[in-house]
């Protein structure tokens, strides 16, 4: 055990220093793709808390998403705030988005349940979308700021496409909040979101209010959406109604069933491959989407539980701690 531990220590580490290294032998523009390749990782990843551990199907994540974009932008640009205090902004719209749709969408189960994150969806993409004034609507709206102050005196972050330090910023971000994500799940927390996706009506027989949990849930997975939603800003100084539609609510869905729900890391893998890959399709074909489509068909059917999952499956000691796991779960919650 100690052996597989330090192995996966230095695995990580790794894959770290290749991280920090690759964007030196890269062209501005796939500087520019492996950071949106790592903010759709973190998009993803939030994502997974609600689905993968929660076992909430939502289909309002896009909305969370676009809310710190725009909360972000919009205080920035309008009230030439810093960009810490409007970070603060967003993800405190993202998290009051979160309890909102959470609020109302939790009185439902199952397909309700759905259904109801859709309807939010498609009501606050279409206020983004006419109210032109204050959105920008179609034509979205554009970060006039070039470059924001980190460290007063000593680090700035340029905006600029291909930016090597936002590059490096967007991965640090990614690798806190993937360590957070990670503690959040192996907590007491965590234990009572996976017991509630688990078995809802025996989490409920024992005393907890589970809509209170889900709503929770919906709030810490939105803090990290919105998280994502003010890089992905950052990253290309341009926001549009795009970004809270159904399509990139759908995408993110995607990701995690392809990754591996409740794996915080396939979901991630899976966005970042499949960033890379709808690129190159796209300057193949203008019919990429159709072979975008079958791969995730072929997906889901021969990896049900996910590429990540799969493989988890296939190791000889996957069964022991899945077991150690759900009994653990359970002891928790009993």
């Amino acid at each position: 055990m100690r052996r597989k531990l330090i192995g996966r220590y230095i695995g990580v580490a790794l894959l770290l220093a290749i991280m920090c290294v690759v964007p030196f032998v890269l062209s501005p523009y796939f500087k520019f793709l492996l950071t949106v390749a790592l903010i759709y990782g973190l998009f993803a990843m939030s994502y997974d808390l609600v689905l993968g551990y929660t076992g909430l199907i939502s289909v309002s994540h896009s909305v969370l998403f676009g809310a710190g974009a725009y909360g972000t932008l919009i205080v920035m640009d309008r009230l030439d705030i810093n960009l810490w205090t409007a970070a603060l902004i967003g993800l405190a719209l993202s998290a009051l988005v979160a309890w909102i749709i959470g609020f109302f969408s939790t009185r439902a189960r199952g397909a309700g349940f759905i259904i109801m994150t859709i309807i939010f969806t498609l009501a606050l993409y279409t206020v983004t979308l006419t109210w032109t004034d204050f959105t920008g609507g179609e034509n979205g709206l554009i970060l006039s700021q070039r470059s924001a102050t980190l460290v007063p005196g000593l680090l700035n972050l340029s905006f600029k496409v291909g930016s090597l330090s936002l590059y490096y910023f967007t991965l640090l971000l990614v690798v806190i909040s993937y360590v957070i994500c990670r503690r959040i799940v192996s907590s007491p927390l965590g234990m009572i979101f996976q017991a509630i996706k688990g078995n809802e009506d025996r989490a409920k027989a024992i005393g907890y209010r589970v809509n209170r949990y889900k709503i929770i849930a919906n709030i810490v997975a939105g803090i990290f959406a919105g998280l994502a939603g003010i890089l992905f800003m950052l990253a290309n100084s341009f926001i549009s109604a795009d970004i809270v539609g159904v399509f990139p609510a759908a995408e993110v869905i995607i990701w995690t069933l392809v990754g591996g729900a409740g794996t915080l890391i396939g979901p991630m893998l899976a966005a970042v491959f499949m960033t890379f890959l709808t690129d190159v399709l796209r300057s193949w074909t203008e019919h990429y989407l159709i072979i975008l489509g079958a791969i995730f068909f072929f997906a889901v059917i021969f990896f049900p539980n996910g590429v990540v999952g799969f493989i988890r499956e296939r190791r000889p000691t996957s069964g022991i701690e899945h077991e150690a796991r759900d009994k653990e779960t359970l002891q928790f919650v009993s």
